[in-house]
């Protein structure tokens, strides 16, 4: 990390360590006060578990994207969990959380990372630092287009290290997110990039996790129908579970629509 950086980061990291951890008593009594709309109560959940969101924050670090940018994205997620969390449901709150932080910090690093990073090189910098600048002024001079060779003589580097630096910015070396006039920019790509994989598969599988405690609030006969119905390869007709449970085949579309209304609403009560 960075001298400045780390200058920055460090009052937040430092707080991160003497931050005491919750016992499950602790937490749920604080997550109840800020539930009730306790605001000191929440920053005390939220300063607990920041430890949560400078570790989820280590994998995403790297091309172009700083530590401390990513756990100020991070901390946003933290403090939406601490809002959204009802510890009424029974789960910890840092199970609850860490989905947000990740979703916060998979959306800005997805939004701000570099695909292809620049050279690092001395000659490289100078390339950075003097290449438009070098452009403009050869073009309003000669009234054409610079040269690589031109430009490199200008800018006091060898034609090599231009080409290096032209490469990675010609190439894919953009920003993906939304620019200051909310216009954003689409690298054409055949399949999903790494971090898009790993987004979809864990949305997925929260997705899964929604259903199966949403599945808690149906009957025992509701849920086999549901299941048989709705969530299996092979689904059954209305008949043969009308067969299988003694009741008409209407009979089994009313009690199927009955537990997906349940469902819907089971699952509204988690993703609000």
């Amino acid at each position: 990390m960075a001298k400045n950086e780390s200058s920055r980061f460090g009052p937040l990291s430092r707080a991160a360590r003497a931050a005491p951890l919750l016992d499950p008593v602790r937490e749920r009594k604080l997550a109840m006060a800020a539930k009730s709309g306790d605001i000191r109560a929440r920053d005390r959940l939220i300063v607990a578990h920041l430890r949560l969101v400078i570790a989820a924050a280590q994998p995403y670090v790297g091309g172009g994207v700083s530590l401390e940018d990513l756990v100020s994205e991070g901390c946003l997620g933290l403090m939406e969990a601490a809002k959204r969390f009802d510890p009424e449901r029974g789960n910890r709150f840092s199970t609850y959380a860490v989905w947000w932080v990740r979703a916060h910090l998979r959306r800005y690093a997805l939004a701000n990372r570099r695909i292809v990073p620049t050279p690092s090189t001395r000659a490289a910098r100078k390339v950075l630092g003097s290449l438009q600048r070098a452009r403009k002024e050869i073009s309003q001079n000669f009234g054409r287009p610079a040269s690589r060779e031109e430009l490199a003589e200008r800018i006091g580097v060898k034609v090599s290290d231009l080409a290096l630096v032209e490469q990675a910015l010609g190439g894919r070396d953009v920003v993906l997110g939304p620019a200051e006039d909310g216009t954003s920019r689409e690298l054409p790509t055949p399949q999903d990039s790494p971090e898009e994989m790993t987004a979809e598969a864990e949305i997925t599988e929260q997705r899964v996790a929604w259903v199966e405690s949403a599945m808690h609030c149906l009957t025992a006969r509701e849920r086999v129908i549901i299941e048989r119905r709705l969530l299996s390869d092979e689904r059954c007709s209305l008949a043969s579970l009308g067969e299988h449970f003694g009741v008409s085949r209407e009979r089994v579309r009313q009690i199927q629509e009955r537990a997906r209304a349940k469902l819907r609403t089971a699952l509204l009560d988690q993703v609000a």
